[in-house]
């Protein structure tokens, strides 16, 4: 069993060990994970911060390093990537590597990142931002507008639903599970609509009753989701209304709040 930090933009995550298995998360830049067992061309690995179990191509362990694990790589006031894309440079200005959204900047704030013989540094730290409850995930999902649904998608490159509010909850300072269906577990239940505040979780059922998509709100019926795409819509106590489609895209089933004292700036 090895910890390790993933130097790599992104990797896909597959259910097991096969391709065909399909995708199921990503694993980010900055991001730990622990190594349980090679299989064959496989590396069988578990993601601390959300208890991911899920496999990944052992040809990416090559971007795998243990070395940073003792420099500061903590989920309490690190910095996360909130810009679509953030650029890391050379103390002489060559720019390295394209970060998503969601990655993880590693190391201690004012800190350089060493990665083998290479210095590196953001190019610009408003791509950046400290993780914390007074985050506002207005200010930040705005920045995402439009970027495409992806299976498993949770950065910069695109999203799946659960991945959306699972990152836009890791920069408010709360860690939940990708799958929406685990997220409606948590918090607390909003009943009326009237009641709802900027930060809650939307949840909307298949016509099973199964939890199928989800959602954070916003504030002045408005919730941000990816179905298509990131997009800010209208919802009120029926569910998502798709004014492109004239009709509701998505039957509200519940409500939750996480942060029950949150507040936003």
């Amino acid at each position: 069993m090895t910890n390790a930090i993933c130097t790599l933009g992104q990797v896909p995550l597959f259910a097991d060990a096969d391709i065909r298995s399909g995708v199921v998360s990503q694993q980010l830049f900055g991001e730990e994970l622990i190594v349980l067992e090679k299989a064959g061309a496989w590396l069988h690995i578990v993601r601390p911060f959300d208890n991911t179990d899920a496999w990944m191509e052992e040809k990416y362990q090559i971007g795998l390093r243990d070395d940073l694990l003792s420099d500061g790589a903590s989920e309490n006031g690190h910095r996360i990537v909130t810009a679509p894309h953030a650029a890391l440079r050379t103390p002489e200005g060559r720019q390295v590597l394209m970060l998503p959204a969601g990655a993880i900047w590693p190391v201690p704030i004012g800190h350089s990142l060493q990665l083998g013989n290479t210095s590196l540094v953001p190019e610009y730290d408003g791509d950046l931002s400290l993780t914390g409850r007074n985050t506002d995930p207005e200010r930040i999902c705005r920045q995402w507008l439009s970027l495409p649904y992806v299976q498993g998608g949770r950065s910069g490159y695109g999203f799946d639903g659960g991945g959306l509010v699972q990152t836009l909850c890791r920069c408010m300072g709360v860690g939940i599970p990708q799958d929406c269906g685990q997220q409606a577990m948590l918090g607390e239940t909003v009943n009326f609509m009237h009641e709802v505040r900027k930060g809650d979780l939307a949840f909307f059922d298949n016509e099973d009753g199964e939890i199928a998509h989800v959602g954070m709100i916003l504030g002045e019926g408005q919730v941000v989701h990816c179905h298509r795409e990131v997009s800010i819509d209208r919802i009120d106590q029926q569910g998502i209304f798709d004014t492109v489609a004239g009709r509701y895209s998505h039957r509200l089933r519940i409500i939750k709040r996480l942060l029950p004292e949150q507040e936003t700036n």
